[in-house]
């Protein structure tokens, strides 16, 4: 077969972590990508600067008619269909865990697979990389004795909200039951016995935590996986004379501790674990393809009869076939114990706030950065459009400081991705920086305004009444946005969320010459200061302690240790990182604190990224009171 032709189906995080490693695997290639949303595959295809030779289509017969295997990383309810779909037109499958969410489920597509001369493959890294397969090499030599017990941990926190926490096959088993469940396959076998589960439920209703105990004759294993609860992320199989111990991440095994009675006396063995870890499974899928090409063409020297090859090939890789039926059967019995429980969506979340005794609390809306998906980010157009949309709260930006010590509304550190120029703000002076021309984002080409929308923006921003087509625009300062945004403030109570841009770059000083512009357009009331740097956070409410303030992260944990910290009076999380368990959310109502949280899934003016179909309001379903978003209009509008 020579290289394989690999179609990726799914454009999420995982997909791009598979282009990336792709280059690490001489054997296979990416050459399509599909999503059936087309401006999600364009927008994959942009942001990761990845080849336009590829094929990007929302048509999954195209896909198939331009490549040899697929691999899938779409939504975990999905996985069954496309193996199925890409098994029925002759591909191999390479999909990510869980494979299936039925035992049934992931028998048929294995039957598929060697009834059609296929390879079918679940994508878990740890079990095709060597340092994992050198935990079983010493299982299976003895080294500890026969094992009675196998315990595996995989928990994350900090960024559970967004995709993991939403929807019937949310929750921390289904997403990371697989990795921990792979050691229990391996070392113990599929003749399981009993399964027993245990969880704690998040506000959303799936799993936040999950503690699942398989018993089987005379020894036992427990598996253990939280998206809302930490705990060691450590592999132990403990044996009658020692036992292993894979220090976290295991999953990631680079180190196998064997340790006995003897506390002295404890092996160290040591193995890389290169990158993500996807270009083992992807070397390990390759070769298996190409093995089961020759052999069907008859260059190999077996030839495909009666399924005996397939089942050679396919119980000679890490992960067996059988192996990945049994975990999928396991996902079924998980399913079974939650039976009884409600999971929230977009329709239903005020019934499980009213089921958990939440309270949730009326939402308000800002813009970030404006009304940055209809214009410009950061600009005087974005700015005022977002104060003339009714029902409004506020606007969000970001202040920085050039060379010389002038206050621009700028967000990143550097100009590249907003711009016509290159390098860091701090590098600018004033009139450099204002020297450059705004670029929609990530783009090359100079923003000009265009004539189809010129009576837009006089209607959205009449201080722009004289501008023209094809003028352009530059990087405000501080002033020249309070020159026409604070007269919002006065007449309507336009509030005004000014991030202070301190956590790469410390910008010394900046908080008290902000404060005191603030003060001198007598908007005091008016401004909330938040920064990444809770010091910066600090520091403004040793200025003023009754300034309004909110410490920022992507995790909300992190923001309340913050605001704990210094004194500050509101949270600013991203929505992947809200916190998920009811007791955190119920002490943060019960306090009533601010949660402004900042969305991020809507495109910025500019990006071929698709508009997401999800409705914010159910995240005051974890304690939000405010909503920052690309576009306000899109939710006071509707």
């Amino acid at each position: 077969m020579g290289v394989i032709k690999i179609g990726i189906i799914g454009t999420g995080r995982i997909a791009t972590e598979f282009m990336k490693e792709c280059d690490e695997a001489n054997n296979a290639r990416v050459v399509a990508v599909y999503n059936p949303h087309i401006e999600s595959v364009r927008y994959f295809v942009e942001k990761n600067e990845f080849s336009d030779e590829l094929l990007q289509t929302d048509d999954l017969t195209e896909l198939f008619g331009a490549v040899d295997a697929v691999y899938i990383a779409a939504p975990h309810e999905y996985h069954f269909t496309y193996s199925k779909q890409a098994l029925e037109a002759g591909k191999h499958v390479l999909c990510e865990s869980p494979l299936a969410l039925k035992g049934e489920e992931a028998l048929e597509l294995f039957e598929m697979a060697r009834d059609g001369q296929l390879i079918c493959m679940e994508a878990i890294p740890t079990a095709y990389c060597p340092g994992f397969a050198g935990v079983l090499r010493l299982v299976e030599e003895g080294a500890i004795g026969k094992p009675y017990d196998v315990e595996a941990t995989f928990t994350k926190v900090g960024n559970a909200s967004g995709r993991e926490m939403w929807g019937q096959y949310a929750g921390s088993f289904y997403e990371l039951g697989s990795y921990v469940l792979l050691p229990v396959a391996k070392i113990f076998g599929i003749e399981s016995e009993q399964s027993y589960v245990w969880s704690v439920d998040s506000v959303t209703g799936c799993d936040s935590y999950s503690k699942v105990t398989i018993t089987y004759e005379g020894v036992s294993a427990t598996v253990k996986t939280g998206l809302g609860v930490k705990s060691e992320g450590e592999l132990i199989v403990a044996g009658d004379s020692g036992y292993i111990k894979v220090p976290s991440p295991w999953w990631q095994t680079n180190k196998i501790e064997v340790h006995h009675e003897n506390p002295d006396k404890v092996e160290v063995y040591e193995s890389e674990f290169a990158g993500s870890g996807l270009r083992y499974e992807m070397r390990e899928f390759a070769n298996r393809c190409d093995s089961m090409e020759k052999k069907k063409s008859g260059v190999a020297p077996v030839t495909v009869t009666d399924g005996e090859a397939w089942s050679e090939l396919m119980s000679s890789a890490s992960l067996t076939a059988q192996e990945s039926i049994w975990m999928a059967y396991q996902m079924e019995v998980f399913a079974a114990s939650r039976a009884d429980k409600t999971v929230a969506d977009d329709d239903n979340y005020a019934e499980i706030a009213e089921a958990q005794g939440i309270n949730m609390r009326p939402l308000r809306y800002w813009g970030h950065r404006g009304c940055c998906y209809r214009y410009p980010e950061n600009t005087i157009m974005a700015f005022e459009a977002a104060a003339n949309v009714p029902g409004i709260t506020g606007i969000e930006f970001d202040v920085q400081y050039t060379k010389d010590r002038q206050l621009v509304v700028i967000h990143d550190e550097k100009v590249d991705r907003t711009t016509n120029g290159t390098g860091f703000v701090r590098d600018y002076t004033l009139d450099e920086l204002q020297s450059l021309e705004i670029t929609p984002s990530g783009r090359d080409e100079v923003y000009e305004v265009p004539v189809d929308k010129l009576d837009d923006i006089h209607r959205d921003a009449p201080s722009l009444a004289s501008i023209q087509p094809g003028d352009r625009l530059h990087i405000p300062t501080l002033r020249e946005m309070f020159d026409v945004i604070a007269p919002y403030c006065k007449r309507d109570g336009l509030l005004l969320n000014i991030e202070l841009k301190n956590s790469i770059y410390r910008y010394e000083g900046m908080e008290q010459m902000v404060m005191d512009m603030v003060k001198e357009y007598g908007i005091e009331d008016n401004i909330v200061y938040s920064s990444f740097n809770h010091k910066s956070v600090g520091l403004v409410m040793e200025v003023n302690p009754d300034a309004s303030t909110g410490t920022l992260d992507d995790d909300e944990l992190n923001c309340i240790e913050g605001m704990k910290k210094y004194n500050a009076g509101g949270l600013h999380p991203g929505c992947a990182g809200m916190a998920v368990n009811p007791s955190t959310v119920k002490w943060i109502i019960e306090n009533d604190i601010p949660v402004r949280m900042w969305t991020g899934i809507e495109p910025l003016f500019g990006q071929s990224r698709r508009m997401p179909d999800v409705d914010l309001r159910r995240y005051a379903l974890m304690g939000t009171t405010d909503i920052i978003t690309n576009a306000p209009e899109r939710y006071l509008n509707s």
